[in-house]
């Protein structure tokens, strides 16, 4: 079982992390990453309120803010057994 991002976690965050997804996985049963693509912004006026930049692959960009903090992780999921994963055949 892996843990939610939490608001201490994002404090401790340098550059350049890896946040995985929770639930979505690649094609070859990897879970799904995304890293830090520039400087977590904070709000001095709303302490519990963040914005990390991320991407993944070459061009997909997002964000992680406190709407979606639930989703993602630090902690490394459990990749799916091979025997699991659509291998490209055909289904009859």
């Amino acid at each position: 079982m892996v843990k939610e991002l939490t608001v201490a976690q994002v404090k401790k965050m340098t550059g350049r992390e890896t946040i995985y997804v929770i639930g979505y996985y690649n094609a070859d049963g990897t879970p799904q990453t995304y890293r830090q693509n520039g400087k977590i912004q904070f709000w001095k006026t709303r302490p519990e309120d963040f914005r990390i930049p991320v991407k993944r692959g070459l061009y997909e960009y997002g964000e992680v803010t406190p709407r979606n903090m639930d989703i993602v992780t630090l902690d490394r999921p459990e990749s799916i057994p091979k025997s699991e994963v659509y291998k490209g055949k055909r289904r009859k």
